[in-house]
């Protein structure tokens, strides 16, 4: 497994927010989280990044259990969090996003490449040209992630 959530308890102060949350994510695997507002999704993804660390419970990633590790260092071992806001770079074409996040290190280090990511999200290369001021909402999103 890539990475793997067991039993996983986070609070926001008393608030008990997820109880006893596990789930799997394999190599090369795509999992979304979905359900209600309330339901927890944002907490479990910044119980991951380790912005809200779970109480209880283990999370692993590749087999070492990050639960208790800094954000930061969660971030530089590949594992990524987009924000609803987006934070692109309006004013810049995606070509021009997509280089600047090419030369972080952590891009580099993971081996990405801009024509990976235009095979992942072929729409970002049919509009590689526009804005990011002239996109759609999921189009700014995949620029994001």
């Amino acid at each position: 497994m890539m990475l793997e959530v067991e039993d996983i308890h986070t609070y926001y102060g008393t608030s008990h927010i997820i109880q006893g949350l596990s789930l799997e994510v394999g190599l090369n695997e795509i999992v979304c989280l979905i359900g209600r507002n309330g339901a927890g999704k944002t907490t479990t993804i910044r119980s991951i990044m380790g912005l809200t660390p779970p109480r209880r419970g283990e999370i692993r990633f590749k087999g070492k259990n990050i639960a208790r590790i800094k954000p930061f260092s969660i971030s530089r071992m590949g594992i990524g969090y987009v924000p609803e806001d987006r934070r692109i770079f309006p004013d810049l074409s995606v070509r021009d996003n997509l280089e600047i996040a090419r030369r972080s290190r952590v891009l580099t280090e993971t081996g990405w490449n801009i024509k990976e990511i235009y095979d992942f999200f072929p729409k970002l290369k049919e509009i590689e040209d526009h804005r990011g001021s002239e996109m759609s909402g999921g189009e700014q999103q995949m620029l994001a992630i």
